[in-house]
C-alpha cells in the first residue's frame, strides 16, 4: 500500500471514540467510525449495522463501495433498534485500505520495518485498524501487513506490519489511519483464531498486540 501526502492531511478534530460511542464537543451528540462505503450512499459499521445519509441535495462525497471511509455523523431518529438507519454526515473522507499479503519467512526478515508512532490499533470485523504518526517530507511511503504462507490456514499466527520509507528524507510527523483487509487470506471472522500482530514503534518499541478473529 503506498501512502503519500495527499492522504495524510486530516482535520485534527478526527479523533477517534470507540465505536458507536457518542462525543459532544459542544456541537450536538455525533458519532466518529471507520466504516464501509456500500451502494446508494449506504455504509456498513463494523458491528454488522448500515446507516444511509438522509439528504435532499447534493452530498459532499461519493464514494465506491468497498472504499473505508472515515464518517463523522448523528442520528435522524431514535430507534435504535433497527440495522438501516439514517443519518446526517456531518464529514466523511476515505482512508487507505490495503490487504493481508502471504510470503516466505526469508522474505519477512527481508522487509523493511521502520517504526512509526504508534496511537492505536484494533479489529473492526475483517478489517485491522491502525492510527499513527510517521515521519514524512515529500517521498511515497510503503505499509504492508504479511503473514507466513505456510502458516495462513493456522488457528494461531502472527502478522507483521511492514514500513519502508523509500529513502523519504527526515521531515515531520504527519497522522493518518488505515485498513487492512484480512478476509481475502483468512476468511471471515468467527473468534477461534488468534492473531498476533507485531510491529515496531518509536513511543513503545517492539510491541506484539493480540487479538481474536
Amino acid at each position: 500500500m503506498k501512502i503519500s501526502r495527499s492522504i495524510l492531511l486530516f482535520l485534527c478534530f478526527a479523533l477517534f471514540s470507540c465505536e458507536n460511542d457518542p462525543v459532544d464537543y459542544g456541537l450536538g451528540e455525533y458519532f466518529q467510525d471507520i466504516v464501509t462505503a456500500a451502494e446508494n450512499r449506504i455504509f456498513l459499521l463494523d458491528n454488522g449495522k448500515q446507516v444511509y445519509e438522509q439528504q435532499t441535495g447534493d452530498t459532499a462525497n461519493v464514494y465506491q463501495a468497498g472504499k473505508r471511509v472515515v464518517l463523522i455523523y448523528s442520528y435522524t431518529d431514535s430507534n435504535v433498534s433497527e440495522n438501516l438507519r439514517p443519518v446526517h454526515i456531518h464529514q466523511s473522507y476515505a482512508i487507505p485500505l490495503g490487504e493481508l499479503k502471504t510470503t516466505t519467512t526469508m522474505n519477512i526478515g527481508r522487509l523493511p520495518e521502520i517504526p512509526i508512532q504508534l496511537q492505536s490499533v484494533w479489529m473492526g470485523s475483517h478489517y485491522l485498524n491502525f492510527r499513527f504518526y510517521m515521519e514524512y517530507k515529500s517521498e511515497t511511503h510503503s505499509m504492508m501487513l504479511v503473514c507466513d504462507e505456510k502458516k495462513s490456514g493456522n488457528a494461531e499466527q502472527t502478522l507483521y506490519l511492514k514500513h519502508d520509507t523509500n529513502k523519504d528524507p527526515a521531515g515531520y510527523w504527519v497522522f493518518t489511519l488505515m485498513s487492512i483487509d484480512l478476509s481475502r487470506v483468512l476468511g471471515e471472522p468467527t473468534g477461534e483464531r488468534t492473531l498476533h500482530v507485531h510491529l515496531q514503534t518509536t513511543n513503545y518499541g517492539e510491541k506484539t498486540y493480540t487479538f481474536k478473529y
